[in-house]
């Protein structure tokens, strides 16, 4: 399995990731393509940070690469009411 896959799956153990961390892991793994875990990264950042407009667009990009289209628009929508000047 990929190294950054990898260490991702490391949270498992006893050290939790902060959420920012876990904020960078799913940028980091959107980036290299590993989409589904991005996906649940993303998510669970955005339980503690309803308001961050950035990971609801890339949420909403990750979504929409998985041709799920109406929850990638509801994605971009909450990052706009999110941040409307962006």
């Amino acid at each position: 399995m990929d190294a950054l896959v990898t260490e991702v799956e490391r949270p498992a153990t006893n050290i939790p990731l902060t959420q920012q961390s876990r904020r960078e892991q799913a940028i980091a793994l959107h980036r290299n393509g590993h989409i589904e875990p991005a996906v649940e990264f993303y998510k669970d950042h955005l339980k503690q940070h309803p308001r961050d407009s950035t990971v609801w667009s890339n949420l909403g990009a990750c979504l929409r690469s998985q041709k799920h289209f109406q929850s990638a628009l509801a994605c971009y929508q909450r990052a706009l009411e999110a941040a409307p000047d962006n």
